[in-house]
């Protein structure tokens, strides 16, 4: 069915690999993955969309995916008016796991969690100085910044044990709440690529030797920090990983996982 729709090559260097082992499948990972970002290219598009065989995507992710790109890559809304955004990025990846999703594992995230935090006590703190303190002027401030404190607390840490992953979810219900965050090492089931940017990639995978535990997306990240450039992620995601398997693994891992 795929076959007679969009059109398929195939790398030679892959079809007859008998390789075994996990080095063996992270080389031909890299491979398959080289050859398909450079055989893109001659498609002259702008952007290149690597998507794997385990990866399916949202209700209206090109929508969402043209928004992020119109307003919050090629272009940003400062004070009023939108500029261009001459930031160099070398890619956009559109899924990332909700288990990895979690406020402590990564930086940006754990400021969102203190920002939600901040929000829901400060709306406790007002509701409380403005409907009871007022009405008893013999309270003391003090007990408004009491309230904010353990309302701090109390939000801080009932949104970790809530999760992340599920505030993010609230974010589908409208393409503008789709926004982008920076990107961690992991994880590549679909990626959004400048064209522009692909002759260094893949001149950087060919150059790099994979083993475990040093997967495609890991030789990525590293590729980011090597020209000093930016990756991002989508939230919440554009793609879901339907896949049970990972070349990191030699069982079969939950779905939940990925």
């Amino acid at each position: 069915m795929v076959t007679k729709s969009t059109p398929n090559v195939e790398s030679e260097l892959t079809l007859h690999r008998k390789d075994i082992g996990l080095r063996a499948r992270l080389s031909k990972e890299k491979e398959d993955y080289v050859f398909c970002l450079n055989y893109s290219r001659s498609y002259n598009s702008k952007y290149v969309l690597l998507v794997q065989d385990d990866a399916i995507p949202e209700d209206g992710f090109y929508e969402r995916l043209n928004y992020l790109l119109e307003n919050k890559l090629e272009r940003r809304y400062v004070q009023g008016r939108f500029i261009s955004n001459r930031g160099e990025w070398a890619f956009l990846k559109l899924n990332f796991p909700d288990p990895l999703a979690a406020f402590p594992r990564h930086w940006w995230f754990v400021c969102e969690g203190i920002a939600i935090a901040a929000f829901a006590a400060g709306i406790v703190a007002n509701v409380y100085e403005t409907f009871y303190r007022r009405k008893h002027r013999e309270l003391s401030v003090k007990w408004t910044y009491f309230i904010l404190l353990v309302g701090f607390l109390y939000f801080g840490i009932a949104s970790h044990l809530i999760g992340r992953q599920y505030f993010i979810h609230l974010r589908e219900k409208s393409n503008y709440f789709y926004d982008i965050r920076p990107g961690t090492s992991c994880c590549i089931p679909a990626v959004l690529y400048p064209s522009t940017i692909i002759p260094n990639i893949t001149n950087y995978l060919l150059m790099t030797n994979l083993a475990s535990p040093y997967p495609v997306d890991f030789a990525l990240a590293d590729f980011v920090t090597f020209a000093k450039m930016q990756q991002y992620i989508t939230f919440p995601n554009l793609f879901s990983h339907i896949g049970l398997f990972s070349s990191l693994h030699v069982s079969t891992v939950g779905s939940v996982q990925f």
